[in-house]
């Protein structure tokens, strides 16, 4: 066997082994892409239940979900980010309206504000976004959304109820764009769970399962 023959061999089995190896890797190439969430606007909106005001603070996130980076999983146990693909803003902030809006539209209570400046919410909502992630790790990919919510009752001080939510949604393309249509399609499963949680808290209408 000549020298130049032993060198090919080995090349020949890598290359034997990219495709499969690529198979799981997201694409990272091309020009910057700067992503948002965009849930319809509630078009209808219910009469409310009760009296009480409902605070939303903002939205805390885990550390790998802080910053405006599209995070993605490719093999267990960890966590990447896209080189040129980014939310517009932080998750967790782009998540805030959106939630202030549906939990308004979906009237267990009078009124719901985004923070309570001064002091005059009957409720506190604290969230948490504990997950938030594109996952290759199997084709077609999916998305994971996370969210861990706590409810306060501020007259009387005391814990209502807290909630672990989850969604998955597969991706219709296995790509950054294919993971930000089925972020959508997850939040607009999880935010109405969410609203059932409320709802459940305040003795109106069903739990979140």
């Amino acid at each position: 066997m000549t020298p130049l023959t032993r060198l090919i061999r080995p090349c020949r089995w890598l290359l034997a082994l990219l495709p499969s190896a690529c198979a799981l890797a997201p694409p990272q190439a091309g020009a910057p892409h700067t992503y948002t969430l965009d849930l319809p606007r509630p078009g209808v909106w219910a009469r409310p239940a009760g009296d009480r005001v409902l605070a939303v603070m903002p939205v805390h996130a885990a550390p790998p979900y802080q910053g405006d980076a599209m995070v993605y999983r490719r093999r267990p146990h960890e966590l990447q980010a896209f080189a040129h693909h980014r939310w517009q803003a932080p998750p967790a902030r782009l998540l805030e309206p959106l939630l202030v809006a549906a939990l308004a539209a979906d009237g267990a209570y009078r009124a719901v504000l985004r923070g309570d400046p001064l002091g005059v919410a009957d409720r506190r909502l604290d969230l948490e976004l504990s997950a938030f992630y594109q996952d290759f790790t199997r084709l077609p990919s999916r998305v994971r959304v996370g969210l861990r919510a706590r409810l306060m009752d501020m007259r009387r001080r005391r814990l209502l109820g807290t909630v672990s939510l989850t969604e998955e949604a597969e991706a219709p393309s296995d790509d950054p764009y294919g993971g930000v249509i089925a972020y959508h399609r997850a939040l607009q499963r999880l935010i109405p769970r969410l609203g059932a949680f409320l709802r459940g808290r305040e003795g109106i209408g069903g739990e979140a399962r």
